[in-house]
């Protein structure tokens, strides 16, 4: 998690309260099975502990594009 650190005084720290919102483009054929994507740490395991800002201000959604 050591980006999302990175980023967590350039993006306001503890004072923020902007959301931040992450779009995922896919194809219509993955659309519907499309999963929320997880949280995971710079070695790209997954993050056994999601702080409270990430839960509370990050948001995700996914497009559906038709190719």
């Amino acid at each position: 998690m050591s980006g999302l650190k990175i980023l967590y005084n350039k993006l306001g720290d503890k004072s923020a309260d902007h959301l931040i919102y992450h779009y995922f483009v896919v194809p219509e054929h993955l659309y519907d099975d499309y999963q929320v994507q997880k949280i995971v740490t710079s070695d790209s395991n997954e993050a056994n502990t999601i702080p409270d800002w990430i839960n509370t201000r990050i948001f995700q959604y996914v497009l559906k594009i038709k190719l």
